[in-house]
């Protein structure tokens, strides 16, 4: 249940105390709604997808967005661009990696993100990343096949700033 107050601009969400919600996702999933309806009221598309900047050699950035459901392959395709074009790419920086927005400003699209960390499975790493980042991620239920880290994925001045989407695509996992 959710209730927006009009004259002070501000969201009140009601969670109950359940079992059901102790693992974070479900927690996660409800305060996201809250934050997505903000951001329709002000007239921003809240999206599931990914966001980098790419900075290449020759001094030109490039903001290409992604946009699919789970398991659609839009962080494999990220990682895919850095493989083929490495070599004109100096660096990647990560804007969003499950929620962000898309806003016109004077008819120019943009993207922020929703938040500052990355909710990955395990299994879908590799190897070493876990211990890489050990020091700055949370570990939930590591001894489960689903096991899940929260990692930062970007600095919040990063998340927050408007980024121009200089390419949109759609990602899907359909058959």
């Amino acid at each position: 249940n959710f209730y927006y107050e009009e004259a002070y601009y501000i969201w009140v969400g009601c969670i109950r105390d359940t079992p059901l919600i102790e693992y974070f996702r479900y927690l996660k999933k409800m305060c996201l709604t809250l934050h997505n309806l903000a951001q329709m009221k002000k007239g921003w598309l809240p999206i599931h997808g990914a966001f980098v900047n790419i900075y290449l050699k020759d001094g030109t950035k490039k903001g290409i967005m992604l946009m699919g459901d789970s398991g659609a392959g839009k962080s494999e395709s990220i990682e895919a661009l850095k493989a083929a074009a490495g070599d004109m790419i100096r660096k990647v920086e990560v804007v969003f990696d499950d929620m962000g927005t898309i806003h016109l400003e004077d008819g120019v699209p943009y993207g922020q993100g929703t938040e500052i960390g990355a909710f990955i499975r395990l299994d879908d790493l590799d190897p070493g990343t876990p211990y890489r980042d050990m020091d700055r991620s949370i570990f939930i239920a590591s001894e489960n096949p689903n096991a899940r880290m929260i990692q930062p994925a970007a600095p919040y001045r990063v998340v927050v700033h408007n980024h121009k989407i200089d390419l949109f695509a759609y990602a899907n996992n359909y058959t």
